[in-house]
């Protein structure tokens, strides 16, 4: 199966939107555990970056079809990841991440970036769809009634975000059916491909 999409990974921030605390040894394996499953169901590149490591300077690990970065003690994994967002030309680039700087350089470059919680739901829905199977779906509200909490869980976790604090009111168009722009349309289908 070929690489769809390249997700680039904000692995502490992923991990920290779990377990809302420190990440532990036993929860990164889990996430990437996941991940694993999830290339596999999708067959999207996926590089996850972690801070720190067992080195002075950043480091690269294979671990079953995905690759791992460790920043090293003289960096941060947002400087590794700015890197990498800097030296990306693919359309097909994504970051996961909360952080509002990696968003902004993500921005910078034309890349699109979502949230972990928007990026879990996917993740989630994945699990459950065999690799042969594995179509593109976006979460569609079945009901008509207007649900306030429902209707701000949807929009948090299904429409991608550029900055943790900002989110973009165009995206709606999107989900709502209405004509949309060049930017809008390469968003929906990364969605669906995520």
């Amino acid at each position: 199966m070929g690489e769809y999409m390249k997700l680039l990974i904000d692995g502490y921030n992923l991990v920290r939107s779990i377990t809302h605390a420190r990440a532990k040894k036993t929860d990164v394996q889990q996430i990437l555990g996941r991940l694993r499953r999830y290339k596999r169901v999708t067959g999207h590149g996926i590089t996850v970056v972690f801070d720190g490591g067992d080195g002075s300077y950043r480091y690269q690990v294979n671990f079953h079809g995905l690759t791992i970065w460790y920043s090293g003690v003289r960096e941060t994994a947002d400087d590794l990841i700015k890197d990498f967002l800097r030296a990306s030309v693919s359309d097909e680039q994504v970051l996961v991440s909360d952080d509002r700087q990696l968003n902004d350089v993500a921005e910078e470059r034309n890349i699109i970036s979502v949230s972990p919680l928007f990026f879990l739901a996917r993740l989630a829905e994945r699990e459950t769809v065999s690799p042969a199977i594995a179509p593109g779906r976006i979460a569609t509200k079945t009901s008509e009634d207007e649900n306030g909490e429902l209707d701000a869980l949807m929009y948090q976790t299904m429409v991608p975000r550029h900055h943790k604090s900002e989110p973009m009111p165009d995206e709606l168009l999107i989900l709502k059916g209405k004509k949309s722009s060049k930017l809008e349309r390469r968003l929906e289908a990364l969605i669906r491909k995520l």
